[in-house]
């Protein structure tokens, strides 16, 4: 059996984390989980996964800290990040604005919406999401 693609999900909140692996590993996906930002670093350095799900606000390193590591090392440059966070509910900015300004290929605020959230991780990987029924 081939190995399963992996996606790194770097959250600081465990619950977040379970239910983003929930819909993942029922969709063929293998997931390597991070609870702050310098763990999530490093388990993309290890993993090199076709995707990067992660939160803006984390302990030791936060999501923009992170995204600034990834782009400018030539082994992760090129992996796929989508930012999850309730940061923009206040700024008034929209998800576009936040996605351009901080360097990631796709935004969405929490909570998420599951539908939604697994059309974009196939349009990131550019893989089919089977469906997990």
């Amino acid at each position: 059996m081939p190995d399963r693609p992996k996606v790194c999900v770097i959250d600081d909140e465990r619950e977040v984390c379970d239910l983003i692996r929930l819909m993942l590993e029922s969709r063929q996906f293998a997931c390597c989980i991070a609870h702050d930002g310098e763990s999530g670093l490093a388990c993309i350095r290890a993993t090199l996964p076709v995707l990067v799900v992660l939160d803006m606000k984390m302990p030791k390193m936060n999501g923009y800290q992170l995204l600034m590591e990834l782009r400018k090392d030539e082994t992760t440059k090129n992996i796929p990040a989508m930012v999850l966070t309730g940061l923009t509910q206040e700024t008034g900015r929209s998800d576009d604005e936040w996605r351009r300004s901080i360097g990631a290929d796709a935004f969405m605020t929490k909570p998420i919406d599951p539908d939604t959230f697994l059309e974009k991780v196939a349009e990131l990987t550019k893989r089919e999401v089977a469906s997990g029924e």
